[in-house]
């Protein structure tokens, strides 16, 4: 075996059981979020096999890390931090339904694709990933993950993620109403604003809170 390969292999494991232990969750509960076999999560645990990378991306969002911290050494000390983004003991788990864009639109996948680990006083009932750029004035960049709420009293000028259209495109956007249409505003000058006819519009749930994916860090919407 490459000594590299096998370096690499036991850094992941080491750093899996790590937040495993740290969550406290089982073998069957990571396996089950990630969806894959127990006997395959076993041989990742065990070092006898290295994951695919999509499947480590998974792992991280289920336990609210960056990929990095499962694939590189870290120092012992700062194996013992929680992540950024983690305030214990309040911390649970909200699922990961899909994708939404902040770009022009894009088809709404509503899949269960794990969980992510938040603070209690985020009040969210799930979790999309964010891809496009059309939201970046309200700093909201690809590859955030936004946090939302199915229960709320519409507020004009706030954001909300919007099913809307034949396709039944999903949009995170500022969202307006006007007679009979619904008004998407982007924060970002690049885009022109969408309108929409309310009978084929549905809003999926209210913004409450921004992980930066580059930052490790979480913005709260108030």
């Amino acid at each position: 075996m490459d000594n590299n390969k096998e370096w690499t292999m036991d850094v992941f494991t080491a750093n899996l059981r790590h937040y495993m232990d740290l969550h406290k969750r089982s073998q069957k509960e990571v396996a089950e979020a990630v969806g894959v076999s127990a006997p395959t999560f076993h041989d990742w645990l065990k070092g006898n096999k290295m994951p695919r990378m999509k499947n480590v991306q998974k792992l991280a969002d289920y336990f609210g890390i960056a990929l990095s911290d499962l694939i590189e050494e870290k120092p012992k000390a700062e194996q013992r931090k929680l992540p950024p983004n983690i305030i214990t003991p309040a911390a649970h788990p909200i699922p990961v339904l899909g994708t939404i864009c902040a770009g022009d639109g894009t088809v709404a996948e509503e899949n269960f694709s794990g969980q992510f680990f938040v603070d209690s006083s985020i009040h969210a009932d799930y979790a999309l990933r964010v891809t496009g750029d059309s939201m970046i004035e309200a700093e909201i960049y690809n590859g955030d993950m936004a946090f939302l709420r199915k229960e709320f009293d519409f507020r004009a000028g706030w954001i909300y993620a919007v099913v809307h259209g034949i396709d039944r495109e999903a949009s995170l956007k500022k969202v307006y109403r006007q007679e009979d249409k619904l008004i998407l505003q982007p924060c970002n000058s690049d885009y022109a604003p969408i309108v929409a006819d309310q009978q084929d519009c549905y809003i999926v749930g209210e913004l409450v809170g921004v992980y930066h994916a580059y930052s490790d860090m979480i913005d709260m919407i108030k």
